[in-house]
């Protein structure tokens, strides 16, 4: 098996290497709605997981950009917005669900209102 890309070569043909190794390596495949079975791991799926991972961890979108090399806060917002939106809602169904494990359910009178106790 080759481990490292040819030298010299283009882009284009360093994705399709990459596929090799891909289909070498027996990697999970998926069938589109029309037939169609494409690759799970592509070179641009595997950046997206770095730096999906790096916005899930924790690390800033200037962080992120150093490690991406992106030049602008937008680009990188493409990857990181989902990975905000999951650890938000995480965070917000934590903290939720922590405060309500930790009160009591309030008590109701048998007029309907609440009663403090």
């Amino acid at each position: 098996m080759q481990v490292h890309p040819p030298g010299g070569v283009a882009l284009r043909a360093i994705g399709h290497w990459f596929a090799d190794r891909c289909d070498e390596a027996d990697l999970p495949t998926k069938a589109r709605p029309s037939g169609e079975v494409v690759r799970h791991c592509t070179p641009h799926g595997l950046r997206k997981r770095c730096l999906t991972d790096l916005a899930d961890g924790g690390k800033t979108i200037h962080q992120i950009m150093a490690v991406s090399g992106h030049l602008t806060i937008k680009e990188v917002e493409r990857y990181t917005g989902m990975a905000d939106r999951a650890r938000n809602a995480r965070e917000a169904t934590h903290g939720r669900t922590e405060q309500e494990s930790n009160s009591e359910a309030p008590k109701v009178s048998h007029h309907g209102s609440c009663v403090t106790t």
